[in-house]
């Protein structure tokens, strides 16, 4: 049998420059533009300068664009001239491309127009989706851009101050200190980090260990063990300690904890920095992780409801509510996780939480060129700890500055403060007061992303402008990823997307163009996108899809079940099923279950035979029955949510 020939490769940039040509004709359906001079000129323009300029057009020149948009939305002011696009002799503050929607964005003097308001939403909304439509494009870095964060990484954590310093700072921030401080030892007055529970996370460790190997502990750290005792938190029991008693004596004692950076892929500006824990520190900080997590959300505390770790949504709502002349602000500190540092920790937690937490930080990393800096970070980014610390922290800081300008003692009766990570929604009379007080603490506000102006608010991931998302589709993955079942998958919830927002060319261009290249038929469904991996089109006639998923897939009548039943491909997480058997394998058991039913050991048995688990490592597609009904039921309410509307 002969082999079908292959296609020719399609060039990077003539794909991109095809894919925004058609995103362009959608707008110019959407906003009335059809035929017009100005759609047509756009359009010449993208094609002229993707061939003069590249990929970088796309993930460094119309992004910039739309930066100068976001920071005139932003802070109410003239719309910004740093970018490279030629400027309107009729409006000099208007860019001639796109010069149609931003006449309708602003007037001529580069202000945020008032009126026109429907109209200027969805101009808003297409100029963003245009220049950040391809800004998170995942490409290969050049040296010198690692390099470069790499660099920025080291300066950051030198600007810091040691955890014994007395940096100068002013008497306002002294007092919001203070305050702080009293905030956190409310949250924390009845938590004992030693009620965690270890447990390990689904990251790599800086000591190398396969995931089927992180039970096997063979360090021992003094300072951990002074206050994470090894036989209470390693073993699963006083049993499993008497009889590995001998490993426990064997381990090789490390006084200095050594944490190891890595660079993962991120987007088109470069990797993102991810600190690798040792495994036995690791061990303990996703036990205390969970805790912290847990008590703040906790109904009681006064945290519940403004500090959030599982829940985005409150920082989204709280962006659009206030997105048409709202009092809630929002902030973005830069470089937040590198930027609190262990003097921070040191003067805002309680003693005991700050010495329980500093003996599970790694005190030294290893940067990839082998050599190592003394962190005066906190906990970077990949440390269990970081991410509920900071959170804590940013908090406090605004809490506590709260109550200084407003002299109250109480914090029930302050403006509320919300966070999400370094996501922070605050009332905007207090923003340059807590703005001062984060820098006075060594961290860093992103002015060009904090929204103070009147009519745009963004927050973790929310863009909103007038109460509407105007929330951009921002395409990550590349063609050449395919057939990579996760490429698969996020190429088809792009094109789910952008159907569901109404760019009906642009959604058929990007599908067109995967359908070769994705190794088995991909399924169409009318129901409310229930079923990741399928082609979302909500307005196909019934008739029509079943006539194509007969034609592409099997279908039977399940008895058992009495049911019409579809085999299609459905994603799951790749599993690798590894032999674990004795003490380690029932350790895992107790952490993952909830705990051993024997706590002490009086019991003392030994696990016989092995035990089994599986470990995650990639997603699959693989093929499944599953119910006819949920490719082909059509829910109204979802219908009636997903209508993009046309002005």
């Amino acid at each position: 049998m002969k082999r079908k020939p292959e296609k020719p490769e399609q060039d990077p940039v003539e794909f991109l420059t095809g894919m925004l040509v058609q995103l362009l004709r959608d707008i110019g359906f959407r906003c009335d533009l059809l035929g017009s001079s100005s759609l047509e000129m756009d359009i010449s323009t993208v094609r002229r300068r993707a061939a003069t300029e590249g990929i970088g057009f796309f993930t460094k020149t119309l992004p910039q664009l739309g930066k100068c948009l976001d920071q005139a939305l932003s802070s109410c002011i003239p719309l910004p001239t740093d970018h490279a696009f030629k400027l309107s002799a009729r409006s000099p503050q208007l860019p001639v491309f796109l010069g149609s929607l931003w006449k309708r964005i602003f007037d001529d003097s580069g202000m945020v127009a008032i009126s026109g308001q429907e109209a200027q939403i969805e101009a808003v909304r297409a100029v963003r989706q245009v220049c950040f439509l391809f800004y998170k494009l995942e490409l290969p870095y050049e040296p010198e851009v690692e390099a470069k964060v790499l660099r920025n990484f080291v300066d950051i954590d030198a600007c810091l101050p040691l955890v014994d310093d007395n940096p100068i700072i002013s008497l306002e921030t002294t007092r919001a200190l203070e305050s702080a401080r009293m905030a956190i030892w409310y949250v924390l007055k009845d938590y004992s980090p030693l009620s965690a529970v270890p447990r390990h996370g689904p990251g790599a460790v800086a000591t190398g260990e396969k995931p089927w190997e992180k039970y096997n502990f063979s360090r021992y750290y003094p300072k951990l063990d002074k206050e994470w005792s090894y036989s209470d938190y390693f073993f699963a029991c006083y049993g499993h300690l008497c009889d590995d008693l001998h490993r426990l004596e064997a381990m090789d004692t490390i006084h200095t904890p050594e944490a190891k950076v890595a660079l993962v892929p991120k987007d088109s500006r470069g990797p993102r920095i991810i600190s690798m824990e040792p495994l036995e520190l690791q061990w303990i900080q996703q036990g205390v992780m969970r805790d912290l997590y847990s008590l703040m959300e906790r109904p009681s505390s006064p945290t519940c409801g403004y500090v959030n770790f599982t829940n985005q949504e409150v920082n989204r709502r709280l962006a659009l509510e206030n997105s048409f002349d709202g009092p809630m602000v929002t902030m973005d500190l830069k470089d937040a996780s590198d930027r609190v540092s262990s003097w921070l920790a040191k003067k805002l937690l309680p003693r005991h939480v700050f010495e329980k937490l500093d003996a599970c930080r790694s005190e030294v990393t290893r940067l990839p060129d082998g050599s190592c800096i003394e962190l005066r970070k906190f906990a970077p980014m990949g440390s269990g700890i970081c991410f509920p610390i900071e959170a804590l922290i940013f908090w406090a800081l605004a809490v506590g500055t709260l109550k200084r300008i407003r002299r109250q003692r109480d914090m029930l009766t302050l403006p509320p403060v919300y966070v999400y990570g370094d996501d922070i929604v605050v009332h905007g009379d207090s923003y340059e007061s807590i703005k001062q007080t984060y820098t006075d603490c060594f961290l860093a506000v992103n002015e060009s992303k904090c929204c103070t102006g009147r009519f745009f608010r963004e927050s973790c991931g929310m863009d909103a402008f007038k109460f509407s998302d105007v929330t951009p589709t921002r395409v990550k993955t590349l063609m050449s990823a395919l057939p990579s079942p996760a490429a698969c998958l996020s190429l088809v919830g792009y094109v789910n997307n952008l159907r569901g927002k109404g760019y009906t060319l642009t959604a058929d261009y990007l599908q067109n163009a995967i359908t070769d290249k994705i190794p088995f038929p991909v399924p169409v469904t009318r129901t409310s996108r229930d079923i990741p991996f399928a082609y979302y089109e909500p307005y196909l006639d019934a008739a029509t899809q079943m006539d194509y998923l007969r034609s592409a897939f099997k279908i039977r009548f399940n008895k058992a079940y009495q049911r019409q039943e579809i085999r299609i491909p459905m994603c799951r997480p790749g599993l690798n099923t590894v032999l674990k058997e004795g003490w380690s394998g029932l350790l895992d058991a107790f952490v993952t279950r909830g705990g051993p039913p024997d706590p002490f050991g009086f019991q003392h048995q030994k696990p016989s035979g092995p035990d089994r688990y599986t470990v995650p490592h990639l997603v699959k597609l693989g093929w499944t029955w599953v119910s006819l009904e949920r490719l082909t039921y059509q829910d109204p309410v979802g219908l009636q949510r997903e209508t993009p509307s046309l002005s």
